[in-house]
């Protein structure tokens, strides 16, 4: 591999110069003309202030071309975290940021983040992988944010001297100029560094100046007081006025602390004082509002407290004497840093105080005792490369100066000190607190292979000896795959890896061979602090075809898991069903071909041969529904429908002709089947029936099946 030298770049907004160190740019050979990848970025630094849209411009080019979609990955991470993935034609990304996949089939791999906020400071990563090699481009992004400003005057009636607040909150970076004024007369000009500034919870600043002045050389005039302030922010410094009447009055309204810093969960009182020239004063007449960011919070009118929040106190009798301060009960930074207002009014006069509070943790960030560190030592890799990072991470840290040092049993391989104001890699917390981390490149076949023990050591002036903490050997991930794939029907499998170390993994479902998926999920923890991840594949599956999933990770690849079928595909379903209507048929034609049966005509003989009759046997089922004929030479002689009415060896007498009559034997020993001999008995001898021929027609009147039997004398 090969990396650019590091140079330093210094951008220059309003009057705070920031130096940055320009970034590796990483190409995948050791000549930039044989380079088969080269990844390469034209602005390593970026400056914007919050709330814009921002693009990080990252390009590449693969020699020979045209670039093969298939062959292509793109991974964007932000202070170590993925915010966007293009795999295999595929676009994964977070909210708010767009990854074009149409532009990175160009080479052109650029992220454009939306509405970009504080949280997004920091260093952003694009890293292109194809066919095996690798380079990629950091880019440092840093976001100013707008300083709110707040002008704030504070006073008592008994004393010459008046306070003037100069406030400025939610600001970034720390550097700030407060400068307040006297219509065109200066009276303090201040630029504030970190051991003048407080953090606020979100990260930004907050920062003030104050300015005491004696009223009585200013008695007897309104005053035009300025707050000023200039940011890097901001393109023209922000300007706060005040018209401020200084003399003396029958009524006035006060306070003597216009803005306070407190704890969270602390109890705070808000002073505001007023005077009635002469007195006493007279409760009925008075009236007071107070207000938090423009929404009224309590009221007393007319001697009595008429409406305020359950944890603010309002005291009815210490309006009597003239305090109309209001006490807040166990305030906290649900409340943030916020304005409020006491607005005084007596007999058609009114009066009006303004006075900000800035909510802060416990710990008094102004004065912060020192926090030991809490350290920590992963490997973060991307389990289909052999390169990997080792970083050293530490939470609440102050003061902020400390010392990373990486090491390889008793061999140094880097030492890095940081400072807050100075290092790109370390973010504030609030409460006066911060994080920070630095990054080691490895070989992390080594940890694999030879079980190489990495250490990093933290040297923090709040401990005696430096903090180690050693690289935990990584541990496998435990593979399984659950859900259900029910074919023709919408299916959701999960595979879930569980219980591996670093928290590093790829998820790859296949189809057969084909890569249908891959996925890159962030790690969870169960309730029992065992470390878990999973990857969803939703599906309609029309055939058997394997569906596997597998786990990249440092220690190797997973043994595949395969989704398991249920119900019938279509081709399934079609052959079910011709083989129902098969055998539907073949019921239905043995039916209609078992419903009858006749046997040939047999003629019944006496001892000179004469024939006395002709018999048949008839079988089928449902034989009532069954019609016999008998015919001579083609004319009809008999009809029976009814034959099964007859009794075993009964006899019916047919009244026309005379000369014949039949009889129903009954057959025994038929499976399945009912039957019946049938006898046409000729009751003339004559010879006459000579040459006749005789036949038998049994008809189903259900099925319509028809034999006949025949036979000639």
């Amino acid at each position: 591999m090969f990396s650019s030298g590091l140079s330093l770049l210094t951008v220059t907004r309003g009057e705070s110069p920031v130096n940055v160190p320009l970034p590796h740019i990483h190409i995948s050979s050791f000549s930039v003309t044989d380079a088969a990848l080269k990844v390469w970025t034209p602005q390593a630094h970026q400056v914007s202030c919050s709330t814009a849209d921002v693009l990080l411009q990252c390009h590449f080019s693969v020699i020979p071309g045209p670039i093969d979609p298939n062959r292509l990955k793109v991974t964007w991470t932000q202070n170590g975290l993925t915010i966007a993935n293009y795999i295999q034609g595929q676009v994964i990304r977070r909210p708010g940021v767009v990854l074009s996949g149409k532009t990175v089939k160009s080479g052109n791999a650029s992220l454009n983040i939306k509405n970009i906020t504080f949280q997004n400071n920091g260093w952003n990563k694009c890293e292109v992988e194809y066919d095996g090699d690798k380079g990629w481009a950091d880019i440092y992004l840093s976001v100013r944010v707008t300083p709110q400003v707040f002008l704030l005057y504070s006073s008592e009636p008994q004393s010459s001297q008046a306070k003037l607040t100069c406030l400025a909150t939610g600001f970034y970076p720390p550097d700030v100029n407060l400068t307040l004024k006297r219509k065109d007369e200066t009276l303090k000009t201040e630029k504030l560094t970190s051991p003048s500034k407080w953090l606020l919870d979100g990260g930004t600043f907050g920062a003030r100046t104050v300015s005491t002045f004696d009223v009585t050389v200013v008695r007897g005039n309104r005053e035009l007081f300025i707050c000023e302030v200039t940011h890097s922010s901001l393109d023209e410094p922000i300007r706060k006025y005040l018209l401020k009447p200084v003399t003396e009055a029958a009524f006035t309204v006060w306070t003597p602390q216009a803005h306070q810093l407190v704890h969270s969960g602390s109890d705070v009182l808000l002073q505001c004082y007023f005077n009635v020239t002469p007195g006493p004063i007279n409760p009925k007449l008075v009236t007071i509002i107070w207000m938090y960011n423009g929404r009224m919070i309590a009221g007393y009118n007319q001697g009595r407290v008429e409406w305020r929040h359950y944890y603010m106190i309002l005291s009815e009798e210490e309006v009597k004497t003239g305090n109309a301060s209001l006490l807040l009960s166990a305030i906290n930074t649900e409340s943030g840093d916020a304005q409020y207002w006491c607005d005084v009014e007596y007999q058609g006069e009114t009066g009006l105080v303004d006075m900000y509070v800035s909510v802060r943790g416990k710990t008094d960030t102004l004065q912060v005792s020192l926090t030991v560190p809490h350290v920590t030592l992963t490997l973060n890799s991307d389990p289909q490369s052999s390169q990997g990072n080792l970083t050293c991470e530490v939470l609440k840290v102050y003061p902020v100066d400390i010392t990373f040092t990486f090491k390889k049993k008793d061999e140094t391989l880097k030492t890095e000190g940081m400072v807050v104001d100075e290092s790109l890699f370390m973010w504030p917390l609030g409460e006066g607190i911060c994080r920070a981390k630095s990054v080691y490149e490895i070989d992390v076949t080594t940890v694999q292979d030879n079980g190489e023990s990495f250490t990093c050591e933290v040297t923090h002036s709040s401990v005696n000896q430096p903090i180690r903490t050693t690289l935990s050997k990584p541990v496998a991930p435990v593979v399984s795959m659950r859900g259900a794939a029910v074919l023709q029907k919408d299916s959701q499998m999960v595979c879930r890896a569980e219980g591996f170390s670093p928290l590093s993994v790829v998820f790859k479902w296949r189809k057969d061979e084909e890569i249908m998926k891959t996925d890159t999920p962030q790690a969870s923890w169960t309730p029992d602090n065992t470390p878990f991840a999973e990857s969803w594949y939703q599906f309609t599956p029309h055939s058997r075809e394997p569906l596997s999933c597998e786990v990249w990770h440092v220690t190797g690849v997973s043994e595949r898991k395969y989704a398991t079928y249920s119900g019938l595909t279509l081709e399934e379903v079609i052959r079910v069903a011709v083989t129902i209507i098969i055998i539907i048929f073949l019921s239905l034609f043995i039916l209609w071909w078992s419903s009858v049966g006749l046997f040939p005509l047999i003629p019944v003989m006496d001892v000179d041969g004469v024939t006395l009759a002709l018999q048949c046997t008839l079988t089928g089922w449902r034989l009532q529904l069954v019609t016999v004929e008998w015919f001579k030479n083609d004319q009809q002689i008999c009809v029976d429908k009814k034959l099964t009415e007859l009794e075993d060896g009964g006899e019916n007498v047919l009244r026309d002709p005379p000369e014949y009559s039949v009889k129903q034997l009954p057959v025994k020993d038929l499976c399945c089947l009912d039957g019946n001999a049938l006898r046409l008995e000729m009751k003339t001898t004559t010879e006459e029936f000579e040459g006749a021929k005789f036949k038998c027609r049994a008809t189903h009147r259900l099925t319509r099946r028809s034999l006949v039997c025949g036979l000639e004398i």
